[in-house]
């Protein structure tokens, strides 16, 4: 073995680090509840629901990320999640079935 000391040569490189969460634009996040399209926040009657789904104003979701969620025990068939998926199309950044502190936390 030899006496000389045991050097850093990564230190001594020079390399930069770069954190990239620190660059990543804040981005607003907001909670569409479903059980406003419902019938009495519980049911979906189809044609109810298609005609508020018309009357809703979207672009509050302009450049946002959208949270869909239901605060009621209804039952949703997967059919309605398409629908928001297609009227939230081109206005949202994202859509998620997530809780909003779940996105957070990955960012």
């Amino acid at each position: 073995m030899s006496d000389l000391p045991i050097r850093n040569r990564v230190a001594e490189a020079g390399i930069y680090e770069l954190n990239l969460l620190e660059l990543q634009p804040e981005l607003d996040i907001e909670t569409l509840d479903i059980s406003q399209f419902l019938h009495e926040g519980l049911i979906l009657i189809e044609k109810e629901f298609k005609a508020a789904m018309q009357q809703f104003d979207w672009s509050v979701f302009s450049e946002k990320i959208v949270c869909l969620t239901c605060t009621t025990d209804a039952i949703i068939p997967q059919w309605a999640y398409l629908i928001f998926a297609e009227k939230l199309k081109g206005i949202a950044l994202e859509i998620s079935l997530e809780k909003p502190e779940s996105i957070q936390h990955k960012k």
